[in-house]
This record gives structure tokens, C-alpha cells and sequence, in this order.
């Protein structure tokens, strides 16, 4: 057999929210408001918002009768059932549930009689079948077995089938039933004209002559004997044969009485028609209305689930459920002055103080809660900060100034009385019992001998808004502000820790561990820890649940408590500090939110201390909505694993498909919310045939055929690659002969552009000669008239001449770049290698390029080895490679510096030297440099007009550079200059060397 067991939170149909619980009820120390509370409507799948009869039974799903049908609840979805799903029941209008020994379902209609459901069938049992009357007011479970019914015709047992009637004859005070419950040793009717009991065979009457009301709508018995009974007049009760009426007057909001109900701790529910519920509890009632959260004031029954909770049926306003959960609420339904909270202390008293944001400050002692305002002498109703003196002073920071409470009386300083701000966030005493306020916009005050002296950024701060103030165990003060952490040291504020991330700190709270470790919660960047003067992180990256830490509690069992915006969430020490050590990648993040009793997620930070830990070992939170209080050694826990069943019907399932023939059992377990798993669970054992298609014959036939097809797709392939074969074979002999015919054709064209490069050649070389004859014979003559016209003192003359003088010299230096790139590129260009000294090679170039690097104003740097060098090499083409560097570098600079470095390069394999020529001038763009050494090519279409040149120099040179072993390189910046850097061996690799 196969198994295949689901572990998964949900289950098919596993109660997971109902698991029960042992005798567990909602904690009688809080208040009705303080309890967790959920609803449910029409909206999450109720049939109808009236809600007549509340019902667990033993398998843990809960039922509730409604106005259009019962609804079962398996603590996620109802599943409703009516008279169009279920023709058994004869009325849609239900008013009563209730489940026998035997684990029978009993439901009560009003007008279609009773509805049985034994077994999974539901049979129907109404007038026809014995019944007084079709409708039905109560069901009671009888002890013995069967049930008790009442309906508006009489009181009817029905035991295995069998239906017994009573009456008014049979001593009933009137056959109107109301209601019917057990008591100890008998059982209560209430009915339309008073109040019995039947004890043994006989019906014993209530006297109600002193009764404001004989109309008993519920009667009760409670665990200490006292007879309830709610009429429309009151509630009233019958203890020691004493009559005691509870109206209005006596704390319950209606006299109207409608449904009574004790819980597992015996306190007394009592719902009424238009007021909602009440709690009585040591003689007091405590109101639970729609003020509070419930949906409808007019309640119809209670009911008591497996844990303890507390189900309300309202008419038209859906279920409310009354929860315990671990934390405690405390907000204005319990006596706040406001919503909001900031600040909470908790004072050598054991009183709490609570700070709200603009209501005053909030004294909470044993529950009770004192509030004092600027009507008792505060500076201003938002209280930002608390401090308790060693003498017992309660100092106070709000947004109007700072404030000492002492014997009871408020004393008040503000930006009058020297404080640097009036609203002050943050305070703390240190050893001296000077005291510090650190505040929103100014900075922190010290007041000592009765005067503030305020430290500001000019006193180091690194912000002027403080958001904590804590002295540590050796006596230094630490800030923490909006830029970071800082100290005091010598009476100035120093920045803690520079250069290790603080300073972009928002530093809401500041924690010191007992080892002198600091922990730091930041506004956005999560926790900050400090040991050993290093600063670590830990953030929502390792599995911190948030970022914004508004404080930081420690329970004293080796967790800290963090609130932030998002709720409230527990995290180990260990694991914290084992992730900022970098010993461990994340952490877990426990959290709590609204399912743990807060009314609102959201806490508040800002103002400190945003929450405290109290003597008694609790931990106190502010929130939007009050305050929360939580045992960190007594958080709720379900321990009881829940009950499963596997049913049909509904889409709360695991599917496997594909399947393979064979038997499985399928086994569903079931977890609670708090982790306890039901390793038993509950198992379906199922088969599955196999279809023809797996089947051996199925197989056998298919392996057949498969080998016929194999074979004729062989055949087929072969075919086609003979095919192909002959087909790729004509397409090699066409392609040969294109080939070689592309082959003759590049032949002539190479053969034609010989030609030509010899014929471009021969040009250059015949009409170079004819070119340089004039222009030298114009230099010549031009500079001999130019000497003439000054000796004749005639500078008009002079001008002209130098400038045909200087075109026939441009003109002149373009033959001869034109002349030489035409002699490379034909390979007859000559190199006549000769050894000199690098001295004296460089100096002969400067000494020529320095007239033109000085023309512009510019200075001419030159770096040499100290070691003597000397350099076998075609001294005209090395000086020519110099010259062209040098010239353009004086072209394109004016009032910047020119340099020309030289040093050993051992790098290359051979022995180098490498001339760098850097200037300040122009610079060159990334798509300058790329095309800078193509012939006829400059910078940019503009540099030829303004600095002049054919763009010839830099491709020769470069092919020099590359002719003579070497290489040229270059980089660039626009508007701050260029870096031509030129690698030459030592000796030149040919010599001499014919190109």
C-alpha cells in the first residue's frame, strides 16, 4: 500500500481555529473591551446577520442558527444549510440548536418543527410526527439521553423516537415555553406566565408575587445554586430564598432581558434587546455594547467554544466572538483620556504614567486611571517625554515646555526660563544630578543650580532635534538625534563612532546591555549594534521584521521586545548577536499584531521612552489606539492539536493527479495556529484501476508499432539523405566555379591597383622636385626682401613678405608630409639608424620646439633620466617624431604647461624608452580620439580654420613610430589637456633598414 500523508496548515475540512482546549475561559481580570474581538457577517459567508442559537459539537465545528438556514463553521468557511440543500428542514427561520449524548444534532425552526441530524442524514420530526406545535423555542440535552424541547404549545421530552407531552395539566404555570435549561438536579422552564422546575416526576412553580414581571423569557441556574431569571422587567435573582431585582439602575443598560449564559469561570452574560450585552462579575456589571465593537445592541444568545472564547448572536448585526490573547488593551474605553499614546514610565510606586499625544498625562494605578491636563498645571496636553528623579520628581516633556511634578503640584520652564526649545522629546539625569532635556528644534538644556545652559550644533552636535538621552553605566551622557549618535566629552558633544554609518542615523532609542554592548533603533535602518568600538547591522535583510525600531525592551529571558510601526516583534539576543557577528546569515522575527489582542498594530515612536518594562516583569507599548500590556512569560498558547476529518463536497482539498494504478491510503494531519500538530490525523483509503492504455497488452501492441514506425522512418531518412547528398554535391561544383572566377577578378583588380600605387609614386617623386625649386627659391627670396625692407625701414613691406614667406613654408611642410606618408605607404621610405647620446637627441628637438611652445605663453617642462642613455636611431625621423608631438601640443595649449617626460621602459620585452608629451590645451572628446591618426583627419571639423594644418602629422608619426619597433599611444580629457605617450627600443630592430 502506498501512503501519501499532507502536512499543510490546512487540511481537508481540519477544524484548525476550533481545536479545543481544557476547561480554558476568557480571563475574568479584564474587561469585556480588553478581549480580543472578531465578526463575522453576511459579508464572510453567514447566511443572515440574525443569529438565534449558538451550538460546538463534540467534532469541533461550530453551528448557528440563522433567519435562512444553519451555518456550520470549521474556523474558515460556513457551509450552509437550508430548505433548498436540505429538505429536512421544513423552515429556513432557526431558533434553537442543541447536541446530545448520543452526538445527535437537534435544530429547532420556527414553524417547521425539529430537524434531527443523526449519522449524516438529517431526518424531520414536526406535528405529523408528534410535536405540540411546529414552532420551537429551546432545546435542553437531557442526561439520560434524548432531548428537552420548548415550544409555544407545551414542554415535549423525546427519547429514541419516543415524544412525551406536558402541560399546564401537568403542572407547567402555562403551556408558552420559553425557554428550558439544567440545572444541578433539575430542570428550569421559563414560560410566558412564570418560572418552574422539574425535579424527579414533579413540576415545581417559582413564586414571583414580588416579581416586577411574572413573563419569564430565560431561566438559569448557576454553579452556586442561584436561580436567574430574565424577564422583560429586569433581571432577577433567587438565591437563599432571596429575591433580588437587577435593573437600569443597577448597571444593565436594558431591563429587557433576553438570554442568560455562565461561562467556564462563572461570570454571568447577560443579553438584553437593545443594549447590548453585560458582564456580572463580583456584583457589578461591566456593558458590552455597540460602542464597544459589538455589531448590533440587541443580543439573541451567547455561546462557549472549545477555547474558551465567547460567541455573541446579535439580531440583524452577524456573530462577535470575545477571545483571550496575550496582550491586554488599554485605551479610552477603559479610561484614557485619548487614542493616541507616546510615552509610558512606570514610577518607584508601581504607578504607570502614560503620555498621549495631545490629551495630557495619564496616571494608571491598579487599574484605575487619573488624568491631568493644563487645568492641573501642565505647560501643554502633548506630553513628549518622561523621566523619574531619584527623590521622586516626575519630570515631563510636552510641546509647550518642560514640566516637575513634586507633591503633587506642577512646576513649568520654558524658552523663558533659558530651554532651548519648548518642546522637548527626550530627558536624563546624569550623576550630578543635573538634569538634560534634549528637544525638537533646539538642541539639549542642562539645568543645574536652577539655570539651563544649551548645548547646539556649535557645541558638536550633529542635530539640533534629539530623539533619546541616556547615561550609561560609567556616567557619559549619549544623545541620539536626527544625524546620528553622539557623547559628551569635555563639556562639547562628539560625533560617536565617525565613518562607520551612524552619522546618517535617525537614533530613536539607546539600549546598553550589562556587558556594556549598546544597541541603537534607528527611524529606517533597523537595529545598530556597538562592541568593541565597531558598529554592525541588523536589518529586514536578516530577517528583522522591520526597519523602524520605536523602542526596544529587554524580557530579562534573553529576548528584546521591538515596536515599530508595523506592530510589535520578539527576536532572540543570540540570534541577534550572532547575525551581527556574522556567524549566522538571519534571524526569526516573532510577531504580534490584532490576532494577539492589540486594537491597533501600529505603535508609536519618536517621543522616549516609547514604552517601559514594569516591576511585575509585564512590558508597556503605546499605540495609535492606546496602550498594550503583554506577560512576555505568559503569551496564550493553544497546546491541544485540533481534531480532522476527511469529508466530500468541499474545495478545502489535495489534489494528485496522474496517478498510477495501485491502493493508497491518504492521510491528513492538521496543525493549530500555534504550531501543535495532530500527528493521527484521519485517513481514505482508495484504488486506483488502471486504464487500458496501462495495461501489458496495451504496452506489448504499442512496442509493436513503435518498431514498424522506427522502421519506416529509417527507411525515409535514408531516402532523403541520398537525396541531399546529391543535392549538396552540385551545390560544391557550383560553388568551385564561382570561386574562381571571384579569384581572377580580385587578380586584375590587385594587379590594377599596383599600377596605380606605382604610378601615384613615380608622380610624387617626379613632381616633388619641381614643387620644392620654387618654393624654395620664394622662401629664399621672400626672407632676402623682408631683410631689404627693414634695413629701409619700410615695416608695411615686411609684413606682406612674411606672410608669403610663411605660405610657401605650409605649403612646403604639406609636400613633404604628403611625400613621406606616400614613401610609407609604398615601403620605400629610408632609415639610417646612428648611436647618440638621449641627451643630446632631445635637446636638439626641444631646442627647435621651444620658440613654439613659448609663442603662446606656455611652459616647457622637460624630464630626463639622471643614468646617461644612448639610443641607436634614424636621428631626422626621431627628431621629426618629437617635433610633430611637441608642435601640436604648443598649437593647441595657450598659458598652460607643456611637458615632455622621458624613462626606461622594462615591460616590452627589449629595452625601451617612453616619451610622454603632455599638455593643458584643448583636449579631445572619446570620438576625437578615435579617429585622430587617419590621414587628412583633425579633431573636429573646426580645428583646421582656427589652428591650422592638414592632419598628415599625427598619422605619420605614427607610422614612424610603428616602422622604427615602436608604439603610440594617447589619452585625452576635454578642456584639461592630452598625454601623447611614444615607445621606441634602445636600438633600432634593423640598421641600416630600407622600408
Amino acid at each position: 500500500m502506498r501512503e501519501n500523508a499532507v502536512r499543510a496548515l490546512l487540511a481537508v475540512q481540519g477544524l484548525l481555529l476550533l481545536s479545543p482546549l481544557a476547561a480554558v475561559a476568557l480571563d475574568p481580570a479584564k474587561l469585556p473591551t480588553q478581549y480580543r474581538l472578531d465578526t463575522w457577517t453576511t459579508r464572510q459567508g453567514l447566511p443572515q446577520n440574525s443569529i438565534e442559537s449558538i451550538l460546538q459539537t463534540r467534532d469541533g465545528y461550530l453551528w448557528f442558527a440563522t433567519q435562512e438556514g444553519v451555518a456550520r463553521f470549521d474556523g474558515v468557511a460556513f457551509t450552509v444549510f437550508d430548505r433548498a440543500t436540505t429538505p429536512e428542514l421544513r423552515q429556513n427561520r432557526l431558533t434553537a440548536l442543541a447536541e446530545d449524548t448520543s452526538g445527535t444534532l437537534w435544530i429547532g425552526s420556527r414553524g417547521g418543527g425539529l430537524t434531527r441530524l443523526r449519522a449524516g442524514v438529517f431526518t424531520a420530526i414536526d406535528r405529523e410526527r408528534g410535536l405540540p406545535s411546529n414552532i420551537i423555542r429551546d432545546i435542553e440535552p437531557s442526561p439520560e439521553g434524548g432531548v428537552w424541547v420548548a415550544t409555544d404549545a407545551g414542554l415535549v421530552r423525546i427519547v429514541n423516537d419516543t415524544i412525551t407531552r406536558f402541560s399546564a395539566r401537568d403542572g407547567l404555570p402555562g403551556d408558552d415555553i420559553r425557554s428550558v435549561s439544567r440545572g444541578r438536579d433539575s430542570l428550569w422552564i421559563a414560560t410566558g406566565t412564570g418560572a418552574c422546575r422539574l425535579r424527579g416526576e414533579k413540576f415545581e412553580s417559582v413564586d414571583l408575587s414580588l416579581a416586577p414581571s411574572r413573563e419569564v423569557q430565560v431561566a438559569l441556574e448557576d454553579r452556586s445554586g442561584a436561580l436567574w431569571l430574565g424577564t422583560p422587567e429586569g433581571l432577577l435573582r433567587l438565591k437563599d430564598g432571596r429575591l433580588t431585582v437587577f435593573t437600569q439602575r443597577d448597571g444593565l443598560g436594558s431591563s429587557d432581558i433576553r438570554t442568560l449564559y455562565q461561562d467556564r469561570d462563572g461570570m454571568l452574560w447577560v443579553g438584553t434587546d437593545s443594549a447590548g450585552a453585560a458582564r456580572f462579575s463580583k456584583e457589578t456589571f461591566t456593558r458590552f455594547t455597540s460602542a464597544d465593537g459589538l455589531l448590533s445592541d440587541s443580543v439573541r444568545c451567547f455561546g462557549e467554544d472549545l477555547e474558551g472564547s465567547l460567541w455573541i448572536g446579535t439580531g440583524a448585526g452577524g456573530l462577535t466572538r470575545l477571545a483571550n490573547a496575550s496582550f491586554t488593551p488599554i485605551t479610552s474605553r477603559e479610561g484614557l483620556s485619548a487614542r493616541v499614546t507616546d510615552v509610558i514610565l512606570e514610577d518607584r510606586n508601581g504607578d504607570v504614567w502614560i503620555g498621549t499625544q495631545n490629551q495630557g498625562l495619564n496616571r494608571y494605578h491598579k487599574g484605575q486611571i487619573t488624568v491631568f491636563t493644563t487645568k492641573e498645571g501642565l505647560p501643554h496636553n502633548a506630553v513628549r517625554a518622561l523621566h523619574e528623579s531619584p527623590n521622586g520628581d516626575l519630570w515631563i516633556g510636552t510641546r509647550g515646555g518642560l514640566a516637575r511634578l513634586r507633591d503633587g503640584r506642577f512646576t513649568s520652564f520654558s524658552t523663558a526660563d533659558g530651554l532651548p526649545h519648548d518642546e522637548v522629546r527626550a530627558i536624563a539625569e546624569d550623576r550630578e544630578k543635573n538634569l538634560w532635556a534634549g528637544t525638537q528644534y533646539g538642541g539639549i538644556g542642562r539645568l543645574k543650580d536652577g539655570r539651563f545652559t544649551t548645548f547646539s550644533t556649535a557645541d558638536g552636535l550633529p542635530s539640533n532635534t534629539i530623539r533619546d538621552l541616556y547615561v550609561d553605566r560609567n556616567g557619559t551622557l549619549w544623545a541620539g538625534s536626527l544625524a546620528g549618535l553622539s557623547r559628551l566629552e569635555n563639556g562639547r558633544f562628539q560625533a560617536a563612532f565617525p565613518g562607520q554609518g551612524l552619522e546618517n542615523d535617525v537614533i530613536f532609542v539607546i539600549h546598553e546591555e550589562p556587558d556594556g554592548t549598546f544597541w541603537l533603533g534607528t527611524n529606517g535602518s533597523g537595529l545598530r549594534r556597538i562592541k568593541d568600538g565597531r558598529v554592525r547591522s541588523v536589518t529586514t535583510k536578516e530577517g528583522l521584521f522591520d526597519d523602524t525600531i520605536a523602542q526596544l525592551l529587554d524580557d530579562g529571558a534573553g529576548n528584546f521586545w521591538i515596536s515599530c510601526y508595523r506592530g510589535i516583534f520578539r527576536v532572540s539576543k543570540a540570534e541577534l548577536n550572532a547575525v551581527a557577528d556574522g556567524k549566522a546569515a538571519d534571524l526569526h522575527s516573532t510577531v504580534f499584531g490584532t490576532a494577539d489582542g492589540m486594537k491597533n498594530a501600529e505603535c508609536t515612536g519618536g517621543p522616549s521612552p516609547a514604552g517601559c518594562r514594569t516591576r511585575d516583569g509585564k512590558l508597556w507599548f503605546p499605540t495609535i489606539d492606546g496602550v498594550v500590556v503583554i506577560d512576555p512569560r505568559n503569551i496564550l498558547q493553544n497546546q491541544t492539536p485540533p481534531p480532522v476529518y476527511v469529508e466530500a463536497g468541499t474545495r478545502r482539498a489535495a489534489y494528485y493527479t496522474h496517478l498510477p494504478p495501485g491502493r493508497y491510503r491518504f492521510v491528513v494531519i492538521a496543525s493549530n495556529n500555534d504550531g501543535i500538530w495532530n500527528e493521527t490525523g484521519a485517513a481514505i483509503s482508495f484504488a486506483v484501476r488502471p486504464h487500458f492504455t496501462e495495461t501489458w497488452t496495451f504496452y506489448g501492441l504499442s512496442a509493436v508499432g513503435l518498431g514498424l514506425a522506427a522502421f519506416g522512418v529509417l527507411r525515409l531518412r535514408v531516402r532523403q539523405l541520398e537525396a541531399r547528398e546529391r543535392q549538396l554535391m552540385t551545390m560544391v561544383e557550383q560553388r568551385t566555379e564561382s570561386l574562381r572566377e571571384e579569384k581572377q577578378r580580385s587578380e586584375a583588380a590587385m594587379a590594377q591597383a599596383e599600377e596605380a600605387s606605382r604610378m601615384k609614386s613615380r608622380f610624387l617623386a617626379s613632381t616633388s622636385h619641381e614643387l620644392r625649386t620654387p618654393l624654395n627659391a620664394i622662401i629664399g627670396y621672400t626672407e632676402m626682401l623682408s631683410e631689404d625692407a627693414r634695413e629701409k625701414e619700410l615695416p608695411e613691406f615686411v609684413e606682406d613678405l612674411e606672410k608669403v614667406n610663411g605660405a610657401a613654408r605650409h605649403l612646403l611642410g604639406l609636400i613633404n608630409d604628403i611625400l613621406d606618408l606616400s614613401k610609407i605607404e609604398a615601403g620605400k621610405l629610408e632609415f639610417s639608424p646612428e648611436t647618440f647620446p638621449l641627451s643630446r637627441l632631445v635637446e636638439d628637438a626641444t631646442e627647435t620646439a621651444r620658440p613654439l611652445v613659448e609663442r603662446n605663453q606656455n611652459e616647457f617642462r622637460v624630464s630626463l633620466p639622471e643614468a646617461p642613455v644612448e639610443m641607436t636611431v634614424d636621428v631626422t625621423r626621431f627628431r621629426q617624431i618629437l617635433l610633430n608631438l611637441l608642435s601640436n601640443a604648443a598649437k593647441f595649449t595657450s598659458h598652460g604647461v607643456i611637458t615632455l617626460e622621458v624613462r626606461a621602459r622594462d615591460d616590452t620585452g627589449t629595452p625601451s624608452l617612453l616619451f610622454t608629451v603632455t599638455d593643458t590645451g584643448i583636449g579631445m572628446t572619446e570620438e576625437q580620439l578615435s579617429r585622430l591618426f587617419e590621414p587628412f583627419t583633425q579633431a573636429e571639423a573646426g580645428t583646421s580654420n582656427k589652428y591650422g594644418g592638414t592632419g598628415l602629422g599625427l598619422a605619420i608619426t605614427r607610422r614612424l613610430c610603428q616602422l622604427m619597433g615602436g608604439e603610440i599611444t594617447v589619452s585625452s580629457t576635454p578642456g584639461k589637456g592630452s598625454a601623447f605617450a611614444v615607445t621606441l627600443p634602445l636600438a633600432a630592430p634593423v640598421s641600416p633598414r630600407v622600408v
